[in-house]
């Protein structure tokens, strides 16, 4: 898995100008005073696309196949795809976040408790970024870089659709769904920052196990 994961960075590392935007935004970004949340969350998912486009460079000029030649097995291959979007997020999050807060606390002059209130949204931002990874790196290796985009477009429809229905059959029966969305509401509010955070990153660990179950069997499947 070494090996792969040095081809990966490598791979990564082409991306020049890619990358030269990203630091752009985690360096300059603060300065404008806009917001940490923002810069945190658009850092993390340029490079988590960009770990998910090292499979479209693996499955160029059947790639895929001449890998499999190599001592390696398939259940290799896609632990070594997660172990690379998990090493490339943690590593994005901390850098954009020390920036912020090194700029806040040194040249902006915030105080313990804002800087505190920044760093608790700024770490449920990570989770929601691992999910929306997750999702799209089975659809990667399923479909490919070009059906993967039209699956998830249809998945977006089908999910507004489904809100824009829900909508309707509350506002059909509005007294009922007023009582499910204050008891919803009720608990919510009942729940500490620290208690979402930990929610948050439980759906995303299971949704992590989920995902690469999904992935392994996607690859093992797959003729290349």
């Amino acid at each position: 898995m070494k090996g792969l994961l040095i081809k990966d960075f490598k791979l990564l590392t082409r991306n020049k100008s890619t990358l030269l935007i990203v630091l752009a935004i985690i360096l300059f970004f603060p300065m404008l005073e806009m917001d940490p949340g923002f810069i945190v969350s658009y850092t993390m998912i340029i490079l988590l696309f960009l770990t998910v486009s090292t499979i479209s460079y693996d499955d160029f000029d059947n790639g895929m196949a001449f890998l499999f030649t190599l001592p390696i097995d398939r259940k290799t291959y896609v632990r070594e795809k997660y172990v690379l979007g998990l090493v490339v997020a943690v590593a994005s999050w901390i850098l954009a976040v020390f920036i912020n807060v090194a700029y806040m606390s040194l040249l902006a002059n915030e105080s313990a408790e804002t800087i505190g209130r920044v760093l608790l949204s700024v770490l449920m931002i990570f989770p929601a970024m691992l999910l929306m990874w997750e999702v799209i790196l089975p659809l990667q290796l399923k479909f490919g870089a070009e059906k993967a985009r039209v699956v998830l477009f249809i998945v977006a429809g089908v999910s507004a659709a489904i809100g824009v229905i829900t909508t309707k059959i509350a506002a059909a029966n509005e007294e009922q769904a007023n009582k499910v969305v204050n008891a919803v509401a009720g608990k919510l509010v009942q729940l500490t920052p620290m208690q979402v955070g930990i929610a948050l990153f439980a759906v995303a660990v299971a949704g992590l196990l989920i995902s690469y179950a999904s992935s392994v069997r996607i690859v093992e499947k797959k003729e290349y």
